[in-house]
């Protein structure tokens, strides 16, 4: 069972730091709501408000709301670097974590029973190997499915 007054105790230390992430969300809110306004596009001047919303974001939370209007707003004069952000963020914040669980189900599916050179189950001795060695979520997902069409008997 909790112990009420450990809750309380906890609460009253993290209560300053709630205070001022709450206190840079509204700056922040105010700043792009300017930037927004006068067009700004200066990406270094913008980023050193913006960037602070790093500090204290968590997934579908309003602080990566705030930051998905300001890749908007970059998205009206610079869609390249909005859409390389968009995708930083959503790997950033584990959304894709799910597709390289889906590939690697798949990848162990479709190669099952198959085994390596030294007998050892191809899958955990090789596809696990180069699917962990990727920097994205994208090569983890080659690294598992990167035999299937070639290894596999698939249509």
């Amino acid at each position: 069972m909790e112990d009420p007054q450990i809750s309380k105790e906890l609460i009253e230390a993290f209560r300053p730091i709630m205070e001022m992430n709450n206190a840079q969300f509204r700056q922040v809110k105010t700043m792009l709501a300017g930037f927004i306004a006068t067009q700004e596009r200066d990406l270094d001047y913008m980023d050193e408000y913006m960037d602070t919303l790093f500090n204290f974001m968590d997934p579908l939370s309003d602080t990566e709301m705030l930051m998905r209007q300001y890749y908007d707003h970059i998205a009206t004069f610079d869609p390249t670097e909005a859409k390389v952000r968009i995708e930083r963020l959503e790997d950033d914040m584990g959304y894709m974590t799910k597709i390289v669980y889906a590939a690697g189900l798949v990848a162990k599916d479709l190669h099952k029973g198959q085994h390596d050179k030294g007998g050892h189950d191809y899958f955990e001795s090789h596809l696990l190997k180069v699917a962990s060695a990727g920097f994205d979520w994208k090569e983890k997902v080659v690294g598992f499915l990167h035999d299937a069409a070639e290894d596999c008997d698939i249509l």
